[in-house]
């Protein structure tokens, strides 16, 4: 019998019903944070943060270890409470996101004491004690975890489930937010959403009725009587271009991208033209802004930005958008990108971008619905991203761009310095100091790093001879450096802005490992075949053993905690220019 109007009526209006539960109440409204030319306007302006920032460079598991001794050791000696600014790439966004926003679990630390642990001093440790596993409370538990089989699974489900079980592009990140987010409250369950505090989190349930959201929703910076408090976290990732393009084919059109408590998204404006050989000339743009985290995967404005008021009547630029329907940008989205190491190298490399799709892997590049919020009529379109390291793998950049003034920049590297090389007479070379370091000066580039010049080659010499004296010496590496940038149109940083910086670099320190007992030191100098290799300069990839991607032991963690909390606290002085 065939339908009629009357009988096909009812059915219309369910799927109309439908349509609007599943799209109309998806509408929501985000803050949006416009710069113009190279005013920039930051989402925490409001706050008045100090000028003063702490760099947790990248480094997979070797920097998640580092930067958790020199957390506690600024906690020791009572730094935070001085500091305006976390900037963190990579391992070190690891780090830095669970000190920021961890929740206590019922395993989990329920303060920072349990958090960053207590060291004991090289002097008191053992092999028994190193060997032992590490509490579950103490973030140094993360990195004896590993994600290869996580990585393996997700692989697995995609390919088999056609992707219906697991994203591709979420594979990497479910991997990461599983090994190191879930054991502190951070992945799993409903929270997934980020935002700053109550206040800001009240906000936006204030303006979104429809999404009907809770405080179950969010992850919160966090906030104990008894622990220090948490300066204002910027995780550095990197666009890497439309999803549409890979792969790419050069390093043009890479931008540093941020992920912050109140703002995701680029600084400085930039529309972007670059030859595809698959399409011939492309042209997109990015940055000019931010939009709040929530905000992140949905659609571009739906009408003009207009001016609106915020729960304290503030005055805001405000755009009204179309969330995602199903997916949520969530904090295990920005610290999984932020990490996402792989991705530059396999977007920028047709061969490896062929031998992806041979293996029925899928592309597992994060990949997020952007819009620039700096452009205007333009809609959103899938991007692909990758870990800031790809660009610029200290977080000095993006510091710099909000005028910071003093900074500790904590370079957690697998790199030696060479003493023999001598500065000023030739450039250096990615085998005598971290290229991370060297491509902030001057006219030296590496890799993708060609953008990246804010100091000039003078304070290159100064910065690196001192760090020959320590290794001479014996010493922690470190150097100070007072100085005045150089003019950066690219990334937007002005000419003349006065900053001082104190660079901490990973490396050997006879000083501290003549203080261990003698097993230990003999343990040390087998090198590759002993129960440290490569101490304290683990490798990114396999740094305990085959299988396991990023595993440390647990004499591995704690000897390198161990000697980057003395690193810090024994020169408790050189950090007091930060309390001024």
């Amino acid at each position: 019998m065939k339908s009629t109007t009357a009988t096909r009526f009812p059915f219309l209006c369910i799927c109309l019903a439908f349509l609007c539960l599943t799209s109309c109440s998806r509408r929501a409204t985000t803050y949006l944070y416009q710069s113009k030319g190279e005013t920039f306007v930051f989402p925490e302006s409001d706050l008045q943060l100090k000028p003063t920032g702490i760099c947790f460079s990248g480094g997979g598991t070797r920097a998640m270890t580092c930067a958790t001794g020199q957390m506690k050791a600024l906690d020791s000696l009572g730094i935070w409470p001085h500091i305006g600014y976390i900037s963190s790439v990579s391992g070190g966004s690891w780090a830095s996101s669970i000190f920021t926003f961890y929740r206590p679990t019922a395993n989990g630390p329920r303060n920072d004491r349990e958090l960053l642990g207590t060291p004991r001093g090289a002097q008191k440790l053992t092999l028994q004690e190193l060997k032992q596993p590490i509490s579950t409370r103490h973030m140094l538990y993360a990195v004896t975890r590993d994600l290869t089989f996580r990585l393996l699974e997700g692989l697995a489900e995609d390919d088999v489930s056609l992707g219906l079980l697991e994203r591709s592009d979420d594979i990497w990140i479910d991997a990461v937010a599983s090994t190191y987010l879930k054991p502190f409250g951070l992945y799993g369950g409903r929270q997934s959403y980020f935002t700053l505090d109550r206040a800001s989190m009240q906000d936006i349930i204030r303006r979104e009725p429809k999404l009907r959201l809770s405080e179950r929703d969010f992850h919160l910076v966090h906030q104990q009587a008894g622990d220090a408090p948490r300066p204002y976290l910027v995780m550095n990732s990197c666009v890497l271009g439309p999803s549409e393009d890979l792969p790419f084919p050069g390093h043009e059109q890479l931008t540093v991208f941020n992920y912050s408590p109140l703002g995701v998204g680029a600084t400085q404006f930039r529309n972007i033209t670059f030859d595809q050989e698959k399409t011939g000339e492309h042209d997109f743009s990015v940055g000019g802004g931010f939009i709040e985290p929530f905000a992140m995967g949905g659609t571009a404005p739906l009408q003009p930005p207009a001016v609106c008021e915020d729960e304290r009547g503030r005055q805001r630029l405000c755009a009204e958008i179309k969330l995602h329907p199903k997916r949520r940008f969530r904090l295990a989205d920005a610290v999984g990108t932020s990490s996402a190491a792989f991705a530059a190298e396999v977007g920028q490399n047709a061969a490896l971008g062929i031998l992806t799709e041979i293996a029925a892997l899928g592309s597992i590049i994060p990949e997020q619905h952007y819009w620039p919020a700096g452009a205007d009529n333009i809609s959103a379109e899938s991007f692909r991203f990758a870990d800031g390291g790809s660009l610029e793998d200290l977080g000095v950049v993006s510091l710099l761009q909000r005028k910071v003034k003093k900074l500790v920049v904590f370079i957690n590297t697998d790199t030696p310095i060479d003493t023999t090389f001598k500065p000023g007479e030739s450039a250096p070379t990615e085998k005598v100091i971290d290229y991370d370091l060297f491509t902030l000066f001057a006219d030296y580039t590496y890799g993708n790093h060609i953008h990246n010049q804010v100091f000039s080659e003078a304070d290159f010499v100064r910065v690196f001879n001192q760090f020959v004296n320590c290794v001479k010496n014996g010493e922690t590496v470190m150097a100070r450096l007072n100085t005045t940038t150089l003019a950066n149109p690219w990334w937007g940083i002005q000419a003349g802005q006065e900053v001082e910086i104190l660079w901490v670099y990973n490396d050997k320190v006879p000083d501290w490992e003549g203080q261990l007992p003698p097993a230990i030191q003999a343990e040390i100098a087998k090198g590759k075949s002993g129960l440290f290799p490569n101490f304290p300069q683990y490798p990114i990839a396999f740094p305990e053993e085959i299988p396991y991607l990023q595993r440390l032991s647990p004499a591995m963690a704690k000897l390198l905690y161990e000697l980057q909390f003395w690193n810090v606290y024994s020169h408790g002085s050189e950090f007091d220019f930060l309390k001024e």
